[in-house]
């Protein structure tokens, strides 16, 4: 019994720290260095970035500069069931998840907060998602759709109807600074609260 705990032990300290929802681009490039991948297209509400994190691959969806949604992908093995707890635990907010399968332990299923979050949860990945995220997902979606009629009736300079930088930090101040130095943690936890 005792090296199954000593591995479940060590199993979760392996894991990072999530973005947290509500983190600012800055607290992301912080807590994860550099993202691998960048998505994000002129005029539409949403943006992506994945990190590589102690093993993870860590999405991160961003809405006005904030982290709205996250995905937490173990591409070795399943979470375990503290694993689970771990994670959502910090995802929290200080709001307690509604259990899926009579709450009788952390599981695969969807796993839901008073506020509307969702995290929903399939063997290796964890999805957490904002409702302000759906909702501006769907606006995407609509968008793009207008656009492509717009591209369709022969209107070639047709753009989004809600052009944004997606790719901007909006919060208060960014703290990555020019000369190519991470932020500190006074940096952070100083201009960049959420």
């Amino acid at each position: 019994m005792r090296p199954l705990l000593t591995a479940l032990a060590l199993s979760l300290v392996a894991l990072p720290a999530s973005a947290r929802m509500g983190d600012s681009l800055a607290q992301t490039l912080f807590r994860y260095g550099q993202p691998v991948a960048v998505a994000s297209q002129p005029g539409l509400l949403t943006s992506t970035r994945t990190f590589n994190a102690s093993g993870l691959q860590i999405i991160c969806g961003y809405l006005n500069g904030k982290v709205a949604m996250e995905t937490i992908i173990n591409p070795n093995r399943d979470f375990l069931p503290a694993e689970l707890e771990a994670l959502l635990r910090t995802e929290g907010q200080k709001k307690n998840w509604t259990l899926p399968n009579g709450g009788l332990a952390y599981t695969d299923g969807l796993y839901t907060r008073v506020d509307g979050t969702t995290a929903t949860v399939t063997g290796n990945q964890m999805k957490v998602e904002t409702p302000a995220w759906t909702q501006a997902l769907a606006k995407d979606a609509a968008t793009e759709k207008e656009r492509s009629a717009q591209l369709a009736a022969g209107n070639t300079n047709a753009i989004p109807a809600a052009p944004s930088n997606p790719t901007t930090d909006t919060s208060s101040a960014t703290t990555v600074s020019t000369d190519g130095r991470r932020p500190t943690a006074n940096d952070i936890n100083s201009t960049n609260a959420p």
